[in-house]
């Protein structure tokens, strides 16, 4: 296939709608799938058109506000996310709705902070995020060193951990409903992950994570060889020509501000 040629060049900034604000971008983000993206590779989960932009999330100053926006003002420093796959432009039109790719487990106080979520929404204001399910339904969480570490005898599974904290649909409910969300809505997402090229490739990245690390302190070089074959056998399990891919199951969750 030939190697698709670009061009770049520069679009006029537009003013935002009623419920959007004009973000001057300060900072943003770079996914590993956006060159996949552009050579068509992932046309039927994430089509490329153009002219395009790049990427999704961003960081910046509120330089304009639409007339239907509250609780954020001009020079308000914001977290971003546009659905337009343009947060490297300068300017970058957001839309007055809140969205989260596996983050919102990680809040110290979840109650204050979807409270506080809620207020920088007007009325109607969207809310929508996805989170992890159990660990149980998740692969990429159990058949790593810690998990194989357990099928050995070595140590105990640890506890599913922050990650998996808004797995329960009613405890998440309760919480939004709490901080002045309503019409709150729980949808299965369930899709395949991938993970990476090959079975060597993702247990080189598995081997150098933290929790390896600390599976594999203080183990004999016999047992730490006997943990990677248990967990390079449980890799192959997900891995074909293709790379190694693994079910992933999350809820999407969705809610409007009254």
């Amino acid at each position: 296939m030939a190697s698709p040629r670009y061009h770049c060049g520069d679009t006029a900034a537009r003013g935002p709608g009623p419920g959007q604000v004009l973000v001057e971008v300060r900072a943003a983000g770079i996914q590993p799938g956006e060159v996949h993206i552009r050579t068509c590779e992932l046309h039927e989960r994430w089509p490329a058109t153009f002219p395009s932009g790049q990427d999704s999330d961003l960081a910046g100053v509120v330089v304009e506000v639409g007339s239907q926006v509250s609780g954020v003002a001009v020079g308000d420093e914001v977290l971003g996310f546009t659905h337009n796959r343009a947060s490297h432009a300068e300017f970058v039109v957001v839309d007055d709705v809140v969205l989260s790719s596996f983050g919102v487990m990680f809040f110290d106080d979840p109650a204050a902070a979807f409270a506080n979520l809620g207020r920088a929404l007007r009325h109607g204001g969207r809310l929508a995020f996805a989170c992890w399910r159990t660990r149980d339904e998740n692969p990429l969480f159990t058949i790593g060193f810690a998990g194989a570490a357990t099928v050995l005898g070595l140590r105990e599974m640890p506890g599913p951990g922050a990650a998996f904290s808004p797995a329960g649909t009613g405890q998440v409910g309760a919480l939004l409903s709490g901080a002045g969300f309503g019409g709150i809505e729980f949808a299965k997402a369930d899709e395949p992950m991938l993970i990476g090229r090959d079975v060597d490739d993702v247990l080189e990245y598995e081997r150098a994570s933290p929790t390896a690390a600390g599976v594999l302190a203080g183990l004999s070089p016999a047992q730490a060889a006997e943990l990677a074959g248990q967990v390079r056998d449980g890799l192959a399990a997900y891995a074909s020509p293709d790379g190694v891919a693994m079910p992933g199951a999350a809820w999407l969750v969705t809610a409007q501000a009254m």
